[in-house]
């Protein structure tokens, strides 16, 4: 999965669930008129690899909970690799908003088996409705009324963290290399006060990182201290949960749904940027449906933080080295959550006759958690749905 292409328009009705989808119509990307989504899918798989020669695509209707389109099913073919694309539509107070949510290449579509009609609800659960009941398509159980409300209440946003499991690993090794770099002083630190979710934490981290360079962007605050020339960041203010709070009504907290879209944060990001007489620009670290660390890197060293969208992740909580074992200790979660990147750590292990074993990567973020501030984010155990290189200016 990767960056979704923002779409948001200011209507007054929904696009989508109006509108009867052709099943098996094959449309060329520079058809003369495609509507929002069709426009959303085309960015979407254009950025994801990098093409820009034509593409074919068929496309089908996704239902909600409630059996009313709010979706499409994309199949194309990009660069010879057919793929598939779920995209969703979000309707908010002003704009609606066209996300591709996930996408696959060279593999079977997760609706391939479906017979009745496709329901999507949330990510990585593909469900059809027949004979009156819903279906897990991956094992053909039905599911209940309190499932599907369980999913219903995750849909496809970002809110912060209930829990996590502990789990420890260790690696034996004759050698290791490490590699690590930080942006110079990282990012700000902050934790979100009551009207905020992890995603408008997350924008606060970003818009405090270049009030450094753009001091109007948190007006009449200071965002840092200065000791002997050198800047460190304040912790959270009055000032600050001010930003956040704002960012989290951005971000749709008027609609009192749980947690934030990547489209609502990036609708928000841009609107607060904006009006403050700056431009937001993004650049997705993704290539094919996958994170891509070469492209993190690159962002790290030119000293972009990245806003990194985990599905499910671990942080490491401690870790030790005795020589010839390192151990780390992993605080595991399946919540999705929003954090924002800031530096990473290779370490490279070797056996005693000097070939590679393993490599474990480690991501400095600055987690939105008072328990773990700024910490290592361990992508062994970590899924990312999305991650952007952010530049305001």
């Amino acid at each position: 999965m990767k960056l979704k292409k923002l779409f948001g328009f200011i209507v007054t009705f929904s696009l989508l669930c109006g509108l009867v989808f052709p099943f098996g119509e094959i449309i060329s990307a520079n058809a003369s008129e495609l509507d929002f989504a069709d426009q959303a899918f085309i960015e979407f798989v254009r950025e994801d690899t990098d093409y820009n020669g034509n593409i074919n695509y068929t496309k089908s209707p996704l239902y909600n909970q409630n059996l009313v389109p709010h979706g499409r099913i994309y199949s194309f073919t990009v660069a010879g690799v057919q793929g598939y694309a779920l995209l969703v539509e979000f309707v908010g107070e002003t704009q609606t908003f066209y996300e591709v949510t996930e996408v696959f290449y060279n593999e079977q579509s997760p609706f391939a088996l479906c017979d009745g009609l496709p329901v999507y609800i949330t990510r990585n659960s593909y469900l059809q409705y027949k004979n009156n009941a819903f279906y897990n398509l991956k094992n053909n159980a039905v599911l209940t009324q309190t499932e599907i409300n369980e999913q219903v209440s995750k849909g496809f946003t970002y809110s912060g963290l209930w829990g996590f499991e502990e789990s420890t690993e260790t690696i034996n090794y004759a050698t290791k290399e490490v590699t690590l770099y930080y942006i110079p002083r990282e990012v700000p630190f902050y934790v979100g006060p009551a009207e905020s979710t992890c995603a408008s934490t997350a924008g606060g981290v970003l818009i405090g990182f270049y009030d450094r360079l753009y001091e109007n962007l948190v007006p009449n605050f200071q965002v840092y201290n200065t000791f002997n020339g050198v800047y460190v960041y304040k912790t959270t203010s009055a000032e600050i949960a001010d930003v956040i709070e704002q960012l989290y009504y951005l971000m749709g907290g008027e609609l009192e749904h749980q947690g934030a879209t990547f489209s609502e944060f990036q609708y928000a990001m841009d609107t607060y940027v904006s009006n403050h007489g700056y431009n937001y620009d993004t650049t997705n670290v993704f290539s094919w449906g996958s994170f891509n660390f070469s492209k993190y890197q690159q962002s790290i060293h030119a000293g972009k933080p990245v806003a990194l969208f985990l599905n499910s992740f671990a942080l490491v909580a401690s870790s030790s080295s005795t020589g010839s074992c390192d151990t780390f200790v992993n605080h595991n979660s399946v919540t999705p959550h929003v954090v924002i990147g800031c530096g990473y750590e290779v370490h490279t292990y070797y056996d005693a006759d000097g070939d590679e074993i393993d490599t474990k990567i480690l991501l400095r973020i600055a987690s939105g958690l008072a328990t773990y501030g700024k910490c290592e984010l361990n992508l062994d155990y970590t899924v990312i749905n999305e991650g952007i290189s952010v530049l305001i200016s």
